[in-house]
């Protein structure tokens, strides 16, 4: 669970930032026009510290979100694999005529093809099924 300061770390950056940008001028005892020229001097500072801040902030996020996405696809796969292993070497074992080898050579296939799905799983195929599936997605779900 994150903090209320790192939920809202825009925020407080941002309210930092006003701060010091008015009281440096102050700080050093900058008159009339020369107070705005550091304000300006500091506000630009400011500006680039705090998106240099919050760049960092987001990469964090996004190999979070990476490692977060990579332990659930390995952990479906591995169940996932374990439970399509059982229905192959089931129907494997009751497979005697010709035409029940080709049911188990299609769902081999399968297998293979669940496999590499799972392979696939990443932050961008998330997105890419939702944006498929947004309609029904957003839609109510009735009980």
């Amino acid at each position: 669970m994150q903090s209320s300061f790192l939920r809202n770390i825009e925020l407080w950056l941002s309210a930092a930032g006003i701060a010091i940008i008015l009281l440096v001028p102050r700080l050093i005892g900058a008159q009339n026009d020369a107070y705005w020229q550091v304000a300006v001097w500091t506000a630009a500072s400011i500006g680039v510290l705090h998106g240099l801040i919050i760049w960092g902030v987001r990469q964090r996020q996004r190999q979070v979100r990476h490692a977060a996405v990579s332990d659930i696809r390995n952990m479906l796969k591995d169940r996932i694999n374990n439970r399509l292993s059982c229905i192959t070497l089931n129907v494997s074992m009751i497979a005697t005529a010709e035409e029940t080898l080709e049911d188990v050579r299609d769902i081999e296939e399968s297998v293979k093809t669940i496999s590499a799905l799972l392979d696939a799983i990443s932050e961008e195929s998330v997105q890419d099924w939702k944006a498929t599936y947004a309609v029904v997605l957003d839609r109510p779900q009735r009980v």
